[in-house]
């Protein structure tokens, strides 16, 4: 009997929409600020700075880039993995993933995404419980 997850789906989908949302936020918008702001317009106001702050600046710069780009695939892969769930059972493999990334966002202070997550996970632990707990009486 395959059964379809409804709650824990749409935690999951609105997850991942809120990490493409933020990532393309953080990639275009942000980095792009970034970049006229700190790199464009203090080199030109000043110069001699041009050497060694421009490489302090770039590094952020690119790590900015590649914190966007992050979430935008972290969050696809969550959408796509939030199509996927037809089995009873929830995999552990699963589980664990979105514990991680709910940690990742709580970290980040991602206070919106982690709601999500974690919600999932936990809606997630209970029906795994509960099937657990169903197969045993019924053996």
């Amino acid at each position: 009997m395959k059964k379809k997850h409804k709650l824990e789906s749409v935690l999951l989908r609105l997850g991942s929409i809120w990490n493409i949302i933020t990532g393309a936020i953080t990639l275009f918008y942000y980095s792009s600020w970034l970049q006229q702001n700190v790199l464009i317009e203090p080199v030109a106001a000043n110069p001699s700075s041009l050497f060694t702050d421009r490489y302090y600046f770039q590094s952020i710069y690119l790590f900015v880039i590649g914190y966007g780009l992050v979430f935008i695939l972290v969050g696809a892969m969550n959408f796509f993995l939030s199509t996927r769930l037809k089995q009873e059972k929830i995999p552990v493999k699963l589980i664990v993933w979105l514990s991680i990334w709910a940690l990742i966002s709580y970290l980040t202070v991602d206070v919106i995404g982690f709601v999500f997550y974690f919600a999932t996970v936990i809606i997630f632990i209970v029906k795994n419980m509960a099937f657990k707990v169903a197969k045993n009486q019924y053996q």
